[in-house]
């Protein structure tokens, strides 16, 4: 089973009539704000935190983080960030 899988398995187990869809990594449903709220806290459990949510249009979006990002100093004036995906 895929990651996705996975996840879109959890949604439906938190929220079976919830339909959520993957696009670009970024898992989208249209819900309440209760059952998005019970979505994410079950994907935040899943995932150890590593989940970030917000709107879009009409629909709710969450994106799949790195566990800890990579701080990498160039220069004194500027910093790169890699998370790692």
């Amino acid at each position: 089973m895929t990651f996705e899988q996975h996840i879109l398995n959890e949604v439906s187990r938190a929220e079976p009539e919830v339909k959520a869809y993957f696009f670009n990594g970024t898992l989208f449903y249209k819900s309440t704000e209760s059952q998005s709220r019970r979505i994410f806290s079950n994907l935040m459990r899943l995932q150890a935190g590593r989940v970030a949510i917000h709107m879009v249009d009409q629909e709710y979006a969450i994106d799949f983080t790195a566990e800890k990002p990579l701080r990498i100093a160039d220069n004194d004036d500027f910093d790169f960030v890699y998370y790692g995906c």
